[in-house]
C-alpha cells in the first residue's frame, strides 16, 4: 500500500530539515557566501532575459537611425550588458558547484568529528563494547545517515 501524500510530504520535509539543521556547521562566512552566490545565480537568468528583450526591441529603430545615432549607442550598450550577464551566468555555475562541494565537505567533517566523539563517549558509557551505528544515531538525534560503516550528510558518498 502506498503512503498517503501527507505522510510522504512530512517525511520529505523532515529529511530537508535535518539537512538545514546541519548548515551552521559550515560556518557563517561560507554559508553567507553560498546564499549570495545562489541568489545571484538565480537572478542572473532573469536579468539576462530582460536584457535580451531590451536588445531586441530597439533593433529596427537603431538600424533606421544609423551607426552614429543615440539609438545605435543604446543598442550597443544593451548588447554589452546582455553579454556581461551571459558571461556572469557561465562563471557562476562552476563557482556554485565548487562552493557546494566545500560546504558538503565541511559539514561532513564536522559531523564525522561529532560522530567520533559521541562513539567514544557512548562506548565509554557502555564499558569496552563499541557503540553500534544505531546507538550513535539515537544519541545524535539521527543527524547522520548511516550506510554500512560510512555515512553522508549531503547525499554525496564519502
Amino acid at each position: 500500500m502506498l503512503p498517503s501524500a501527507t505522510t510522504y510530504l512530512r517525511a520529505r520535509a523532515a529529511r530537508w530539515l535535518s539537512i538545514v539543521r546541519l548548515a551552521p556547521a559550515a560556518g557563517r562566512g561560507l554559508l553567507s557566501l553560498a546564499l549570495v552566490l545562489q541568489t545571484a545565480a538565480g537572478l542572473a537568468p532573469l536579468a539576462f532575459i530582460v536584457a535580451t528583450s531590451v536588445v531586441i526591441g530597439p533593433i529596427p529603430a537603431a538600424v533606421d537611425a544609423g551607426l552614429d545615432s543615440p539609438e545605435w549607442r543604446g543598442l550597443r550598450d544593451a548588447l554589452l550588458v546582455t553579454g556581461g550577464l551571459f558571461l556572469l551566468q557561465q562563471l557562476l555555475a562552476p563557482l556554485q558547484w565548487s562552493l557546494g562541494e566545500i560546504l558538503a565537505w565541511r559539514v561532513d567533517d564536522r559531523v564525522r568529528e561529532a560522530d567520533r566523539t559521541r562513539r567514544l563517549r557512548v562506548a565509554g558509557d557502555r564499558g569496552s563494547r563499541r557503540a553500534s551505528a544505531r546507538e550513535v544515531a539515537r544519541e545524535t538525534g539521527g543527524i547522520a545517515i548511516f550506510v554500512s560503516h560510512r555515512f553522508s550528510t549531503c547525499g554525496w558518498p564519502t
